[in-house]
């Protein structure tokens, strides 16, 4: 039995705070990585290039494929070959008109979507969409692991992260429910670059 690695993918503009502005909604605006996300690209290709992955999954925005095209060419520079797959599945929360916002100035109304989940964003989804999309991927990825000789990579995004964590806690229940709480605890964040374990 393998795990799943749950990437989040490498710093861009969007992720930085710079004087008196915050972090921006990236969501489904395809922003590109910056140099430190490039280097930490780089850096993961190096790390998982002799970690036995047998795939790698990615989002299919640029600032998550990157990353996981460097970790593809990292396990390749050691004599194999990986499929990488990009699944829209691994896209985050599509919040329409909220994309470019400052976090710190919508996060109460994206927690309020949260807690009424069949509320539409305008130009976006609903979260039951998104969760509905999203986390039945990764119980399929999970299901891959127990019969995988090595882990399973997935390229994805903060908010992903941050389901999967809650749909965890939650006892990882075939309704896809999850805890709310674990949802909107932002204090343990996955920085840009790093991940999380998940076993079966």
């Amino acid at each position: 039995m393998a795990c799943v690695f749950l990437f989040r993918h490498g710093e861009t503009a969007l992720n930085k705070k710079t004087g008196a502005s915050s972090e921006r909604i990236r969501g489904w605006v395809d922003v590109p990585l910056d140099d430190k996300g490039k280097r930490e690209a780089v850096a993961l290709g190096a790390e998982y290039a002799n970690s036995g992955a047998t795939r790698i999954y990615t989002s299919d925005f640029q600032r998550a494929t990157i990353p996981a095209m460097q970790i593809a060419k990292g396990i390749a520079s050691t004599g194999r070959q990986v499929p990488l797959i990009k699944a829209k599945e691994l896209r985050p929360w599509n919040l329409g008109i909220l994309h470019g916002k400052e976090v710190d100035k919508v996060i109460d109304l994206m927690n309020k979507c949260i807690e009424n989940p069949d509320v539409v964003i305008p130009q976006g989804e609903s979260f039951d969409s998104y969760r509905m999309r999203y986390l039945p991927f990764l119980a399929g990825l999970l299901r891959q692991a127990e019969s995988s000789s090595g882990p399973i990579l997935a390229v994805t995004h903060s908010r992903n992260i941050q389901l999967a964590r809650a749909w965890d806690k939650g006892g990882r229940k075939p309704d896809f429910s999850f805890d709310l709480q674990r949802m909107n605890d932002y204090r343990d964040e996955v920085p840009p670059g790093g991940h999380v374990e998940l076993k079966p």
